[in-house]
């Protein structure tokens, strides 16, 4: 066969090529992820933080709740103050009744002037025992209701002011027992709601419920109320903490 020849017949089989429909490639098997028997991995809990506490199902802030409960404290601390006025830093006059409020609108428009503030000197326990032991039961109300430490420093402070202008009836605001009140009430009241969550975090066990509500009752009895179920950690050591 010639040269021409050769160069005739390769120039039709390039031809037909090149018309001919491309095969199709099937990769549908390819492309099928393996199936696998292994069961679902189980969503991890968010790890707790400074503002909120560790629960299997998320806890709403309850605001009015906590109110209620710091209103309860601010009217059961009154009713002391009443029955033990002289002992806790109030005045007692000639032709006083225990239950005599003896407040009237210029006391009252003092102490919202500013002219009825004052530092008290009272007595070392009233001022350094009752109103820090008072902080803390403001404060841990307000964050036994999911309320966040600012918030609870506030509702710790509001209900500071308004113990000075309305509970403590027979004596001057106090602003040195606002300041270690509301104070207090952070310093004292976070370690002790930390340490409950602490152990509510740790294995489920009668030990370690009584101690979370020991350090803070209210947070048990409200977390009892909202039905609330506490997330336990996984990595405890051998006595469960």
């Amino acid at each position: 066969m010639n040269r021409s020849v050769r160069l005739g017949l390769g120039v039709v089989l390039l031809s037909l090529s090149a018309h001919a429909e491309p095969a199709t490639f099937d990769d549908s098997q390819e492309l099928t992820p393996p199936k696998s028997n292994a069961a679902p991995e189980e969503p991890k809990l968010a790890p707790p933080t400074l503002e909120a506490f560790s629960y299997v199902r998320r806890q709403e802030k309850e605001y009015l709740r906590a109110a209620l409960e710091v209103w309860t404290i601010l009217i059961v601390g009154n009713v002391d103050y009443l029955l033990n006025t002289t002992s806790r830093g109030g005045a007692l006059y000639p032709g006083d009744q225990t239950w005599d409020l003896r407040y009237d609108w210029p006391t009252f428009r003092g102490k919202l002037a500013g002219d009825r503030w004052t530092l008290d000197t009272n007595k070392f326990n009233t001022n350094y025992i009752s109103h820090p032991f008072a902080g803390t039961m403001y404060y841990s109300a307000a964050r036994s209701n999911q309320l966040n430490v600012f918030e609870s420093m506030s509702y710790a402070f509001a209900a500071s002011v308004t113990w000075e202008m309305f509970g403590e009836l027979k004596e001057d605001a106090s602003v040195n027992d606002v300041i270690v009140t509301s104070g207090s009430g952070f310093a004292i009241g976070e370690p002790l709601m930390q340490l409950s969550s602490f152990f509510y975090r740790s294995r489920k066990s009668l030990r370690n419920d009584l101690l979370a509500a020991f350090f803070s009752p209210v947070k048990a009895i409200n977390d009892w109320a909202d039905g609330a179920d506490h997330a336990r950690s996984g990595q405890v050591d051998s006595i469960g903490l």
